[in-house]
């Protein structure tokens, strides 16, 4: 299914496995889903990839990487409150509270290194992470991977969609965020849809990039994927978030629109690059990367700005 958003509602869990549906035994993403490989904990593991979704998505998008992944990386997929395992909880609509919890959840999983990877919606949850955990004196990660969203600066970057009517929100759901007809169009499922949609439109629209608070740009390596097509992040806009950090900054370009990332199995290969083993590819038509820039801040001069245009290697 190109679209996972909101699962049916299930037994709610607390604690740390609320947030990470994945550790638990009962979670769909199982070793049935997984080729027979626990989608948790792996006894091999060299890192942990934690992933936040887009608006009105469950931790079920992320199933397709759990099954790709390989035997060291363990792929957790963010559960947030108002779907899936936490149907029965209601949905955030600021997004500090949600970066403050899902902070406090990490807690226990950092003892082994680790990547945070958010797309739209989650870029900005897993951004304001990584500012909070840095915050905190805690451990960083390796990398933080963010797709579909402009740099915080820059972002909002559209009027707000959350204020809207219903029929004036599934039209722009289709147009503007990219969802499927079959889903703007069907009455059970835009029942269960829109309020977390809503609210998560909220949540995303009502933040504003605080420069002072939590401190100056990150000091972890980070690295920007974004569809040619996607309206909602252009890729002209994406050398922005360079400004994010004083360590590497690498883009990847991909073909396709606002929903990309689950379009292009290479997609996974370019969040885990370097992190762990090689990702088995997977040959698909359409799955075409196009280009790739990195930025190394060791190579500018005292003058050169950050721009992401002073050091970089480019493939097709």
């Amino acid at each position: 299914m190109r679209h996972r958003l909101v699962d049916s509602p299930r037994t709610p869990s607390s604690g740390t496995s609320a947030w990470f549906p994945s550790l638990g035994g009962s979670w769909e993403g199982s070793r049935a889903d997984t080729g027979g490989r626990s989608p948790g904990r792996r006894t091999r593991s060299r890192v942990r990839l934690f992933c936040v979704p887009h608006a009105g998505a469950s931790a079920a998008a992320y199933r397709p990487w759990s099954r790709a992944a390989p035997e060291d990386v363990e792929v957790h997929p963010v559960e947030l409150p108002g779907r899936g395992s936490r149907s029965s909880e209601p949905p955030h609509r600021r997004l500090e509270e949600v970066a403050d919890g899902l902070c406090e959840a990490l807690v226990t999983l950092l003892d082994t290194p680790y990547c945070l990877h958010g797309h739209s919606m989650g870029a900005l949850i897993v951004f304001e992470t990584a500012r909070r955990l840095r915050r905190r004196g805690m451990r960083q990660p390796e990398r933080l991977v963010v797709s579909g969203m402009v740099a915080p600066p820059s972002w909002p970057s559209h009027p707000p969609l959350h204020t809207l009517s219903t029929s004036e929100l599934l039209d722009q759901a289709g147009t503007v965020l990219g969802l499927p007809r079959e889903i703007t169009e069907d009455e059970d499922v835009r029942e269960m849809l829109l309020p977390v949609l809503r609210a998560d439109l909220e949540l995303t629209e009502t933040y504003r990039y605080q420069h002072q608070d939590p401190g100056p740009p990150l000091g972890i390596p980070l690295t920007v994927l974004c569809g040619m097509s996607d309206p909602m992040a252009p890729a002209a806009d994406m050398e922005r978030w360079a400004r994010m950090t004083s360590e590497r900054f690498s883009v990847h370009h991909f073909e396709g629109g606002h929903h990309f990332l689950h379009e292009h199995p290479g997609v996974l290969s370019a969040v885990l690059d370097g992190l762990g083993s090689p990702v088995p590819h997977v040959s698909k038509a359409g799955d075409t990367r196009c280009s790739t820039t990195a930025t190394d801040p060791t190579a500018q001069t005292p003058n050169a700005s950050r721009n992401g245009s002073d050091s970089r290697a480019s493939t097709g």
